[in-house]
């Protein structure tokens, strides 16, 4: 990745990465781009002042349906449990393999567009807490 991103536009990128049904496919089966691309707007999605993610982040996923409970767990970075992760991954690729849902999200349909936050949010705080993890 050659530009830099704000942790917003990391955030949106990955979002976008991840509804888009062939990238997500080689990265559930270990693509070396695609996995190296979803570190990097990981870890761009992290960076910056707490201050600017914080303010710029609530105001996103409050405009994406997120509760106030949801927000503060998404910018407190908690870790879903094992559970919460295999549900949001399940529903994820249940739901991108609707080619109805698909159009949805394409269309920037807000409920489509929560939906697919809220997932990709637990997917991420799961997958940067575990880590390394045997």
């Amino acid at each position: 990745m050659t530009t830099t991103l704000s942790p917003i536009q990391a955030r949106e990128a990955l979002n976008q990465k991840m509804a888009d049904s062939a990238w997500a496919e080689r990265y559930e089966q270990g693509d070396a781009t695609a996995r190296q691309e979803f570190s990097e707007l990981t870890r761009a999605s992290a960076a910056g002042s707490g201050a600017q993610w914080s303010m710029a982040g609530a105001d996103l996923l409050r405009s994406r349906g997120f509760s106030p409970s949801e927000i503060e767990n998404s910018l407190s970075g908690k870790t879903p449990s094992d559970d919460e992760y295999q549900t949001a991954r399940t529903a994820k690729q249940s739901l991108m393999s609707s080619k109805d849902f698909q159009q949805r999200y394409s269309d920037g349909e807000p409920d489509a567009l929560g939906t697919i936050t809220r997932h990709n949010d637990v997917i991420t705080r799961w997958e940067s807490a575990n880590r390394g993890r045997s």
